[in-house]
């Protein structure tokens, strides 16, 4: 399988229709389409796989995972549910939250950083960009508390599933702009609740 940065430069600009063909070819059983469909979408599935998971190595295992289910149920897409990348990214999506369930959610961190409120939801800021992180336990649900309800789903949607702003909008029907000013408040008031919480705690621990 050729996964050279010249061959997927190639494959990223595969249109809908070249993804369709290749998914008749893996419904085929055509090893040459799926390796061409691999090709093709895997930075997509990794870099989603890495958002959610925030780890590497399982980052990697969902990957294996995501295309292992796609050679076996190819036959199971349909044109009327969705596109192609819709369809692959649910299955990322499920396959990495299962992998978090089975890890027991070590290591797995929601970044508080407000940022801009236009900023994009990715993990992919930089260190020094991080505000602070905090592993999935009672904090962040306590934290969680204090946000109205759809806060917590927007935030639940960006952080814990990986979705982007625009694929929030869609889903909860709301303009990509509302749903920016909601997650910026929504972050700032875990930032509060976090940061009181440290210093609350400090104090007692001298």
């Amino acid at each position: 399988m050729n996964t050279s940065p010249d061959a997927q430069a190639e494959v990223s600009t595969r249109s809908t229709s070249d993804l369709a063909s290749l998914i008749r070819g893996i419904q085929a059983r055509n090893r040459d389409a799926f390796g061409a469909f691999y090709d093709a979408t895997i930075q997509r599935v990794y870099g989603l796989a890495l958002r959610i998971t925030r780890q590497r190595t399982l980052a990697e295992e969902v990957v294996g995972d995501v295309y292992l289910q796609v050679w076996q149920q190819a036959a199971n897409y349909s044109p009327g549910r969705g596109t192609i990348v819709a369809w692959l990214s649910v299955i990322c999506r499920s396959r990495a939250l299962d992998a978090l369930r089975r890890d027991g959610g070590h290591g797995r961190a929601i970044s508080l950083d407000v940022g801009p409120a236009g900023e994009s939801a990715d993990s992919s800021a930089a260190p020094d960009d991080i505000v602070q992180s905090v592993e999935q336990g009672s904090q962040i649900h306590m934290a969680l508390m204090l946000l109205s309800e759809r806060q917590r789903q927007l935030v639940a949607l960006a952080y814990f599933r990986g979705y982007t702003h625009s694929e929030i909008a869609t889903c909860v029907r709301m303009p990509i702009g509302t749903v920016k000013v909601n997650l910026h408040r929504a972050m700032k008031t875990l930032k509060e609740f976090m940061t009181a919480d440290k210093q609350t705690k400090g104090g007692r621990d001298e």
